[in-house]
């Protein structure tokens, strides 16, 4: 008897974006739904790997008004809309701007800056935004960003709503610890 290392014929190898699709479309289930499958619905295809979720800030409804006006105001969420990152989006039938759109949505009534940018420098990890503030010289690393994330001060492959939930919680809770320090 032969024993091959190669894998049977109908063997078939997904692809990454086919695995990002199947997870987005299991996130449309409902809750009850989750019993019966393996993962939770808050864990997520990057790449080949599966994450789960990745924040440890508390969660921020969206559009909740923040105390400090002049906090947010130094505040500037960067979605970066060069070809890779567009590209990106296209390739898993996201619209272009629904991430600008998304953050602007839970920034609500905060004078805090959503802005179109040019490309943040992290293609192979796109879509990418970077948190600006005012009173630092260029992006600023938040509680809520993976370790690379913290590294890079960009948050990386910003595909689902709840990775937008994820920079919007980021982001409150960032303004909360700089109304506490200027508090002090």
């Amino acid at each position: 008897m032969k024993i091959s290392s190669a894998p049977p014929k109908s063997f078939y190898a997904p692809k990454p974006v086919e695995l990002v699709l199947c997870v987005l479309i299991l996130s449309l289930l409902p809750p009850t739904s989750s019993y019966v499958l393996p993962f939770s619905i808050s864990q997520f295809f990057k790449g080949s790997k599966l994450y789960s979720s990745r924040f440890d800030v508390p969660e921020t409804p969206p559009s909740q008004d923040l105390a400090s006006d002049s906090t947010c105001s130094k505040i500037t969420l960067q979605v970066c809309s060069s070809t890779k990152c567009s590209r990106r989006r296209k390739q898993l039938q996201i619209d272009e701007y629904s991430l600008l759109s998304g953050l602007m949505d839970r920034v609500g009534s905060n004078p805090i800056n959503v802005e179109d940018s040019g490309c943040l420098g992290w293609c192979k990890r796109a879509p990418c935004v970077k948190v600006e503030h005012s009173d630092y010289d260029g992006s600023i690393g938040l509680e809520g960003m993976d370790d690379m994330e913290l590294a890079q001060r960009c948050f990386f492959n910003i595909l689902t709503e709840d990775d937008a939930d994820r920079i919007w919680s980021s982001v409150a809770h960032g303004v909360r610890q700089l109304e506490l320090e200027d508090n002090e």
